[in-house]
């Protein structure tokens, strides 16, 4: 009984993280502004893992630099290879870097930029 408890409390937790963590990421979608973010850190930490990705952004004048544990399997990224970022501009350690906008020059950012205002312009109206 007491096993049954303690799975039911653990998997509890887990929904409710996820769920959390699914409302912010929808809030850094929805009203986050955007940057370019640059991958100061990629690598594995050992044979055993996949080691961690860390990205920088400036927001203004100020670098936010923010390490990545989790990231999906597939990603193969090199150090300063250039992304689109989406953060919270109170809150700038709130950022999601985005693996599927890769920024080659300024042309890309504006058109990422465009693209999002569209986005959220219809999210609006519906």
């Amino acid at each position: 009984m007491i096993e049954i408890l303690l799975v039911a409390a653990l998997l509890f937790g887990v929904f409710s993280y996820r769920i959390i963590n699914n409302k912010v990421e929808q809030e850094i979608m929805k009203k986050g502004k955007l940057a370019i973010g640059t991958v100061i850190g990629a690598g594995k930490t050992g044979w055993y893992s996949r080691g961690s990705i860390s990205f920088s952004f400036y927001c203004g004048k100020q670098k936010v630099v923010k390490p990545l544990s989790k990231y999906p399997s597939d990603i193969r990224v090199k150090r300063d290879e250039k992304y689109l970022v989406v953060y919270l501009e109170n809150n700038q350690k709130k950022a999601i870097i985005l693996f599927d906008y890769p920024v080659k020059d300024s042309t890309d950012f504006k058109r990422y930029v465009k693209e999002s205002e569209q986005i959220r312009k219809k999210r609006v109206k519906e």
